[in-house]
């Protein structure tokens, strides 16, 4: 038995050496396609521009770091009692 892969349309098992799926003729070298994120709130961060990126970024960074501080103000206030 040789290495090999499934088909990603039909699952069907396919050679390493097969540049075609046998059973439904999908291409098995060919990129996947374009997978939509939708982000709430945002939408689809491909079409937000440079700035909303950026602010999107700025914002979720400071969430994250809001969220550090409060479990380390936490963690303190524990290791106090």
């Amino acid at each position: 038995m040789s290495a090999g892969w499934s088909c990603p349309r039909c699952g069907t098992a396919a050679t390493a050496l097969d540049v075609r799926c046998a059973a439904c003729g999908a291409g098995l070298l060919e990129p996947s396609p374009r997978r939509v994120t939708r982000l709430p709130l945002l939408g689809d961060p491909s079409q937000l521009s440079t700035g909303r990126r950026a602010a999107a970024g700025a914002i979720a960074a400071l969430a994250v770091a809001a969220v550090l501080v409060l479990l380390a103000s936490i963690a303190g206030l524990a290791l106090q009692a």
